[in-house]
């Protein structure tokens, strides 16, 4: 009898009937300036995130905008390509994985019939999905890098597979668990359209400055209609969203990169740093290197220093 095929897409359906474990058949950082991609695909599911800069990837007529911390996941066989604003290079970390069938720690099947949330992330299959901040999602792809990157002695033993599997599964798990924030964010809210589309411009665009008519256009409506409809949903302002969006990225950087300060205003869509350095002292009392200390000592981490809690 012929082995069974591996699985390359992550929403086929024998990966949740079957056994089937992970495996990463290419990884990589690499530093992009001035480059444009021409469309291609791999027979792989790919994660792409942005460590630094900025880039633009299309999937057929949609584009999406990556800045520091945001990510793409592009199902097997998806055709995409890649492109950097030469002089504004941007830092990416890939991932390219697929299932093959065999005994496995953490079968996927197993995990998505504990997990609702998994199992919800699996179906139905969607060719591309992004995400405007992928919050501590680096750092676990950066743990996975880590053990592939271990010599082939170690990689070759029972430990390291069993390790192997807990850190992808729960990268997938913690994968399943952002997008369904992020998208019970936005489309879970009862609100207009026009006020879902605007968050999700100010989310993929926080980077710039964004003015009211920009963010008007984007949503199909006039300024005026998207400033009254905008407060009637949310109680707030599309500028002071779009501050409370920067904010919150501003903090994930501090509190889980290295950036510097004044890189971390720089790509959070604050500009120079002495502007930075005043909004933040005004939200959180404290200046943003004092933020990143609290915020790394967990067991002095205060809740109104965390954005989700500011006013």
């Amino acid at each position: 009898m012929d082995p069974a095929p591996d699985v390359r897409s992550l929403y086929d359906e024998r990966l949740r009937a079957g056994a089937y474990r992970p495996r990463v058949d290419s990884w990589y950082y690499r530093v992009w300036d001035g480059f444009s991609m021409s469309p291609h695909r791999h027979d792989r599911t790919e994660i792409m995130l942005a460590v630094s800069g900025a880039c633009t990837v299309r999937v057929g007529a949609r584009s999406f905008r990556l800045q520091t911390g945001s990510l793409v996941l592009l199902d097997a066989g998806v055709p995409h390509s890649l492109h950097v604003t030469a002089g504004a290079p941007c830092r990416m970390m890939n991932l390219e994985f697929a299932f093959e069938p065999g005994a496995a720690l953490l079968p996927i099947g197993a995990a998505a019939a504990a997990s609702p949330v998994m199992a919800r992330f699996l179906s139905p299959r969607r060719d591309a999905r992004f995400l405007a901040d992928a919050g501590d999602l680096h750092a676990r792809i950066r743990a996975v890098i880590d053990l592939l990157d271990r010599p082939a002695d170690d990689a070759a033993t029972e430990a390291w597979g069993g390790e192997f599997e807990v850190q992808f599964v729960g990268l997938l798990l913690a994968l399943a668990r952002r997008f369904e924030e992020a998208e019970a964010a936005e489309d879970g809210l009862r609100t207009p359209v026009h006020v879902r589309r605007t968050l999700r411009f100010l989310r993929e665009n926080y980077d710039r400055p964004i003015g009211l008519a920009e963010a008007a256009a984007a949503a199909g409506v006039s300024p005026g209609h998207l400033a009254r409809q905008f407060r009637r949903a949310t109680g707030t302002s599309v500028g002071e969203s779009l501050a409370r969006i920067r904010l919150e990225h501003a903090c994930r950087l501090l509190a889980e990169g290295d950036l510097p300060v004044g890189a971390v205003a720089e790509t959070s869509g604050f500009g120079g740093r002495h502007h930075f350095n005043a909004f933040f002292r005004a939200r959180t009392g404290m200046t943003p290197g004092a933020y990143r200390a609290r915020a790394r000592d967990r067991s002095a981490f205060a809740p109104d220093a965390d954005p989700k809690n500011m006013p």
